[in-house]
């Protein structure tokens, strides 16, 4: 399911970030080196499909169907932190450097801002009749 390939600081293809639909996702090494593992780690801990996955030389991030969007330590191999409750299936993600971003089925966009580790913003789309959905308290 969507794989992504991660670029060192140089532009050069060095790893490959697989998802599968028991929840799991995978960091492989791509280089050639004789006798060793190519699966880096696999980092457990959604309960549904991973649908989207996208990392950077210290990150990988995953989304789900259980709702949850997972940033994950390539160094330390484990979570860094989760986003979750904003949506009931996340749809895709993307990461920069400095900010990911997040989508789900109710028309929710989530940016987390890693410069100081808090929700940027969040945003939701007008309904299909252009109307702006009101909120019920």
């Amino acid at each position: 399911l969507n794989p992504h390939w991660i670029r060192d600081s140089g532009g050069v293809v060095r790893r490959l970030v697989t998802s599968c639909a028991g929840g799991g996702v995978a960091l492989w090494r791509l280089d050639e080196e004789e006798g060793s593992e190519r699966r880096l780690t696999r980092f457990d801990g959604h309960t549904a499909p991973v649908v989207c996955v996208d990392g950077d030389a210290e990150k990988v991030v995953s989304g789900a169907r259980d709702g949850t969007v997972r940033v994950w330590d390539i160094s330390l191999g484990r979570l860094r932190f989760m986003l979750q409750g904003f949506t009931p299936y996340i749809g895709s993600v993307q990461l920069s450097s400095s900010w990911l971003m997040a989508d789900g089925t109710n028309n929710a966009v989530v940016m987390m801002d890693f410069s100081n580790g808090e929700p940027a913003e969040e945003e939701e789309d007008d309904d299909e009749d252009g109307d702006e959905e009101e909120e019920e308290e």
